[in-house]
């Protein structure tokens, strides 16, 4: 099946980059602009996910290419189902798998199964002409990754931003398609012992974060560049081995997002 649609992979370098940030950031600015949005969360994380939800109210669905990769194709087509567009959260740096040298498990082998284009989050606080250096690098390190544009975290003023932009633009690399400000508001708390709790404190302020991280978004230019045609394979089976369960007390929604048939645990 061929559906076109908007589909956005907030990948970062690194953890604590700023991803759910800008990832609801993001949700909330398709969703003002009319846009029915999916959201997505990499691997099997459930605060994040509740994040999402309060963003655009629509639940966001886990895709774990490491538990569950046989179900992959399925959760995202199921997710994408009347919707406009995806806006799916990477987990960690892009390509942190679950073993070195492997790519399993990392937002990279999610992104290659479902032919993802990137947004790559960079924190750019006191970086010049550096981030031709690091976007360079990821965009070189797997050729099956594309990586279409660059966000930057942290950043100080217009004139930092346009600095940023030039250094990408003459390098002939990915292009900045947004920036969030350096403002300690926009930050989410560390996780805490509760996260249930730390979810209730945040989601507060989650209105007054998305409002003002938005701003500096070239959303219409996003959109174009990541317009696809995304062909998603039949559905497959998901099976967890016993090992996997005992690395996680939790299945974090993976069940509920396969058909009764098709929820096979071994």
């Amino acid at each position: 099946m061929g559906n076109k649609f908007y589909s956005f992979c907030i990948a970062g370098t690194n953890s604590g980059v700023g991803k759910t940030t800008i990832t609801l950031g993001l949700i909330r600015a398709l969703k003002l602009r009319g846009l029915k949005v999916a959201p997505f969360k990499c691997g099997p994380d459930y605060i994040d996910t509740a994040f999402h939800k309060a963003a655009c109210g629509t639940p966001s669905r886990n895709l774990d290419s490491w538990m569950a990769p046989q179900g992959l194709s399925y959760s995202f087509e199921a997710g994408i189902k009347g919707r406009d567009c995806a806006v799916i959260e990477g987990v960690m740096g892009l390509f942190d798998g679950a073993r070195p040298g492997k790519l399993e498990g990392s937002t990279a082998d999610v992104a290659i199964s479902l032919n993802l284009p990137i947004l790559l989050v960079v924190n750019a606080k006191g970086m010049a002409g550096s981030i031709s250096a690091i976007v360079k690098g990821y965009c070189t390190y797997c050729p099956e990754i594309k990586i279409i544009g660059v966000i930057a975290n942290n950043v100080s003023s217009e004139r930092h931003a346009e600095i940023l932009r030039r250094s990408l633009e003459l390098d002939k690399l990915a292009p900045l398609l947004g920036w969030f400000p350096r403002d300690e508001k926009l930050k989410l708390p560390e996780r805490q012992q509760d996260p249930y709790l730390w979810q209730c404190v945040s989601i507060r302020h989650l209105e007054q974060r998305n409002h003002a991280g938005c701003q500096h978004l070239s959303i219409l230019l996003m959109c174009e560049l990541c317009k696809m045609v995304c062909f998603v394979p039949e559905s497959g089976i998901s099976r967890y081995s016993s090992n996997c369960k005992k690395r996680y007390s939790f299945l974090v929604g993976l069940s509920l997002v396969l058909p009764k048939q098709q929820q096979t645990f071994c």
